[in-house]
């Protein structure tokens, strides 16, 4: 056991799916596994470097922790943050007609678009619907508030 502990380090590891069951696991497990020093997780992840944007990215947040359910939503967390896909954005054009959008994240710009609308207008996220598949966060972490860009009278 010992050799395979030496063998690698966690620069060799590409993906690490950690069950930080409380706020303060995440800061522990980082250290236990050797992501930073000990006394360092803290810092690490108040940097941001656990978040989703991070060089180290994290990210299954405020789902409780119900027997089974929590497993099953970082099954799906699991599959669906590498795939670098923001979820929940919708497009208009000039008819006023919204469509899904693909939607991703390129340097500090949320880059959205749709094969069904050639000239957008107006963008929408989270907009009148529930945040249980909404993955945009900020700068902090946190995820970003449901947002509207068109003014269009009713």
């Amino acid at each position: 056991m010992e050799s395979q502990h030496t063998a690698c380090t966690c620069l060799d590891v590409s993906f690490a799916e950690v069950h930080d069951c409380f706020t303060w696991t995440e800061i522990t497990n980082t250290e236990d596994l050797g992501f930073c020093t000990k006394g360092q997780g803290g810092s690490l992840t108040v940097e941001g470097r656990t978040a989703l944007t991070g060089d180290i990215p994290g990210g299954l947040k405020s789902f409780g922790h119900p027997i089974g359910a929590s497993g099953v939503r970082m099954i799906y967390e699991c599959v669906k943050q590498p795939q670098g896909k923001l979820r929940r954005f919708a497009i208009a054009g000039e008819d006023k007609k919204w469509v899904w959008a693909n939607a991703v994240i390129d340097g500090k710009t949320v880059v959205v678009s749709s094969p069904a609308v050639s000239k957008p207008v107006a963008v929408r996220y989270a907009y009148t619907m529930s945040g249980d598949d909404c993955n945009l966060d900020n700068n902090e972490g946190l995820p970003a508030s449901p947002f509207r860009t068109e003014d269009w009278e009713k």
